[in-house]
Formats: C-alpha cells, structure tokens, sequence
C-alpha cells in the first residue's frame, strides 16, 4: 500500500499493520523510526534528542492546520462549567394559582393566594415556607414576585462533546518521504 511517513489514516479495525503505528501519544526511540522523527520532531514530546511523541489523537477530533493555527496545537475541552457572564440574559416566569392555600404542596397551592389568615414572613433559607400571591386575573393564574426566584447550580462541569464515531488512528512511518516543494 503506497502511503507517505507521516501520514495518517483511519482504521474500522483494532489491528496495527505492519509500517504503521497508533496515534495514541506514545513515545518512541528516534532510532527506530528516523523517518517519521525527521517529519516531527519533538512537537509531540519525547526530548527531541533519543526519543519523540507521536500524536495523541485519542478522543480528540482533528483540524485542520491554517495560518493562525500551528501543527501539534491543541485545544478544547470535554466538559464545560458556564459562568454567569456566559449565559444569555433571560427570565423564568413562575405561575402560581390564586387559590388559597390549603396545605404545603402543589395539590394544596403551595403557592398560592394567602389564606385568610397569614403568618409573619420567614427568614431567608428557610426550607418549606409556603410563598403567596395576591389574587389576580387571567382566571387564577398570577405570576409570583421575580426577586423569589434565586440563582442556582453547583459549578460542575456538563459534557461538551460534538456526536461520534470510534475509529483507529494510525500513522505510518514507512512509505514515501514527503518531498518539499
């Protein structure tokens, strides 16, 4: 099979052919493969005088190399953390019925209109206070106070990876040396 050292393809099988290696980041003696070194380098690691690094494509997608992008740069991430100034403006309306409460939960209006008699308001954090709201149209549905509504999370990370496919990278270090123009 005619290919050039250096280049790399993509295998549906598990197997390592002969005159290829895995892109899988490992280091290797220059000795053994001076051809793909000369192409190289250190750019993938190893200390560039006995030894260098292959790429390490695993559970990365490759791009493309362009002006402003250097051969052997990565980057990205597999899972991400939003921060505030990251994430649109927008609301979060809450409709509340304006039946009276009757108990705490949703089928006793939780949040609801204020029963006929009121308790003095509770102390912020407190869990299962119940939250009222006037009496209102349209037909018994009125929106709750906006400043009710607090911010939320714990800062991890949520998964950030594009749809895939698993295939074998694989580089060759036989072949045909890539001429210069």
């Amino acid at each position: 099979m005619n290919c050039y050292v250096g280049e790399i393809r993509l295998a549906v099988f598990p197997i390592i052919p002969a005159g290829w290696l895995p892109c899988d980041g490992r280091i290797v003696a220059v000795a053994d493969y001076k051809a793909l070194f000369s192409l190289l380098g250190s750019m993938y690691g190893g200390d560039g005088d006995k030894t260098f690094g292959l790429p390490d494509l695993r559970g990365r997608t490759p791009v493309n190399m362009r002006d402003v992008t250097e051969l052997s740069k990565s980057g990205g991430t597999e899972t991400v953390a939003l921060a505030l100034d990251q994430i649109p403006s927008h609301t979060h309306p809450w409709l509340v019925s304006s039946k009276v409460a009757t108990e705490g939960g949703v089928g006793g209006n939780f949040y609801a209109a204020p029963p006929a008699t009121t308790s003095p308001p509770a102390p912020a954090n407190t869990p299962n206070v119940p939250l009222y709201a006037a009496p209102a149209t349209p037909a018994g549905i009125v929106p709750i106070y906006e400043g009710c509504l607090r911010s939320t999370g714990d800062g991890t990370g949520h998964t950030n990876m594009q749809p895939y496919v698993v295939l074998n990278y694989l580089i060759a270090f036989g072949g045909v040396f890539p001429v210069r123009p």
